[in-house]
């Protein structure tokens, strides 16, 4: 019996050989690059229909099956193979295989372990590569940490860096839920290389764990529709009768519509008054975008088209978007004839106050000459008489002698005329000086006063030489003091110089009172 069944082993020894010599080989070609140092663990990547029997996992010659025990650096346990912890020359090929008693599949799959670059803490050739959509949340997932779930399936706490910094969980920009970074509004700052890193426990001893995600952003094209830059639903001041032209400028597709309606109908191409031409611009730095011009050429704008707006209309198969201008008429400017009235105004004024400064004199005389009426023709006797009573002026000639100073005359209108002019001040006195006087010493008091209060009209020149015309300055300052003269003296006063009255500058008098 006992021989019999040791016959029956060997036969089935014997078969499982043949079949094994039999079995279908195939290779992966994905090649893992992890980091060395670290525990690693590789499945045998088979689908679920060839999952036919148990896995065996092989050296690289394809026949030394890899050891079972737990203590061993490189062992099998359950149906996967563990590096505790993967060194550099561990790199390889290994072989999995499944096999029952009719079926036997070897894959051979090439395993690579490197060191971290200098300065860094990943290798770029062991990254995963992951991309996420700018202006949204995002998830990063650290892949291939399956085998460090315990019993109860939950995975150890997980530290994420970026580009080899601590990164901060604040739960507001970047929160960690197991093996998942969450990344809220994802910008192309976020761009850069992420690391999750975590501990096993095998046999008692903490080994390290760690995937490097390299993060890039990616800008989607949203779909939308086209955009109108031009016009923004505004009015336009335009003049009965004139031409027009009004530009829809438009931002979008290259197969958007883009149009122009009036009183809820499209431009009729037989339009003799309104034409439409559109002209497409293509954006160089997107040529997905271009930018269309729709315009309307208006060759007489009428009364009609006052009474409705012109709309814009751009659309395409995500929506339509439309726009107006209200064609109005001119409102009248009254700002630039009021700027213009003012400014004439101002210059006016200007000019007529520097003209009366500047020829003040001149202005009041001519206003005396032509603005008062003349008296009727009276006797020599009765004008004088109603003059002295009338006077309103005292004329007082100085001039220089070495005698003491007396009156020329001692009538009764010249004292009734003096006492008028200082006691009750009924006549403005006008001082004359011939010759120009240096001391009013020896001048009576009533001469100091009137010239210390109003000054002396000073007569310049030589005396001998002639009578100044009416129209020098001496003259002109007499007048201006006389006052207006309302009736001309029916015989001709004339106030001589010493050249025609030669009596008088022989004994030239200091003092000439003429009351008028």
């Amino acid at each position: 019996m006992k021989v019999l069944l040791r016959l029956a082993c060997f036969i089935v020894v014997l078969m499982s050989s043949l079949e094994a010599d039999k079995c279908e080989e195939r290779e992966d070609e994905i090649i893992l690059v992890s980091t060395a140092h670290e525990i690693d663990v590789r499945s045998c990547p088979i689908i679920t229909s060839e999952n036919k029997g148990p896995i065996i996992w092989y050296t690289n010659d394809g026949e030394t099956p890899i050891s079972m025990k737990r203590d061993s650096r490189i062992h099998q346990h359950k149906d996967k193979l563990w590096f505790v912890p993967a060194k550099v020359e561990d790199s390889g090929d290994y072989y999995c295989a499944v096999r029952n008693s009719t079926y036997c599949l070897k894959i051979k799959l090439a395993a690579k372990f490197i060191e971290h670059e200098p300065n860094l803490c990943y290798n770029a050739q062991a990254v995963f590569t992951q991309r996420l959509p700018v202006a949204g949340d995002g998830q990063l997932v650290c892949p291939y940490l399956e085998f460090l779930e315990d019993e109860n399936n939950e995975l150890p706490k997980i530290q994420w860096y970026k580009d080899c910094k601590p990164l901060l969980l604040d739960n507001v920009n970047f929160t960690g839920i197991t093996n998942t970074l969450i990344i809220a509004n994802v910008t192309t700052a976020h761009n850069g290389h992420y690391t999750c890193r975590a501990s096993y426990t095998h046999l008692g001893e903490e080994y390290p764990v760690s995937r490097v995600i390299k993060l890039i952003t990616i800008v989607k094209h949203r779909i939308t529709t086209p955009e109108i830059v031009s016009p923004a639903n505004e009015t336009m001041e335009v003049i009965l009768g004139s031409q027009l032209q009004l530009i829809c400028n438009v931002t979008g597709r290259v197969s958007d519509f883009v149009y122009w309606k009036w009183n809820g109908s499209i431009v009729d191409e037989k339009d003799p008054v309104l034409k439409e031409d559109f002209t497409q611009l293509e954006n160089p730095l997107n040529k997905r975008r271009s930018t269309v011009l729709a315009t309307l050429n208006i060759s007489v704008v009428e009364s009609k088209f006052f009474l409705h707006p012109f709309i814009c209309l751009a659309k395409n198969t995500y929506g339509t978007r439309t726009a107006y201008i209200q064609l109005i008429h001119p409102v009248p400017d009254f700002h630039k004839p009021m700027i213009g009235i003012l400014v004439m105004v101002t210059l006016l004024i200007t000019c007529s106050v520097f003209i009366y400064k500047v020829f003040k004199i001149d202005i009041v005389l001519l206003y005396r000459e032509t603005c008062y009426d003349f008296l009727p023709k009276k006797g020599i006797a009765e004008v004088t008489n109603e003059n002295i009573k009338k006077s309103r002026r005292l004329i007082v000639i100085l001039v220089r002698e070495t005698s003491e100073f007396r009156w020329l005359g001692n009538s009764s209108q010249e004292q009734i005329a003096m006492y008028n002019a200082l006691i009750q001040e009924g006549i403005k006195v006008v001082l004359l000086e011939l010759e120009k006087i240096q001391d009013y010493e020896k001048m009576p008091e009533s001469i100091k006063f009137i010239k210390q209060k109003q000054g002396v009209i000073r007569w310049s020149g030589d005396m001998t030489e002639g009578a100044q015309s009416v129209n020098t300055r001496f003259w002109k300052k007499l007048r201006y003091h006389m006052p207006a003269q309302r009736q001309p003296p029916s015989s001709q006063h004339q106030l001589l110089t010493p050249a025609t009255q030669p009596d008088l500058m022989e004994k030239q008098p200091r003092e000439v009172h003429v009351p008028l």
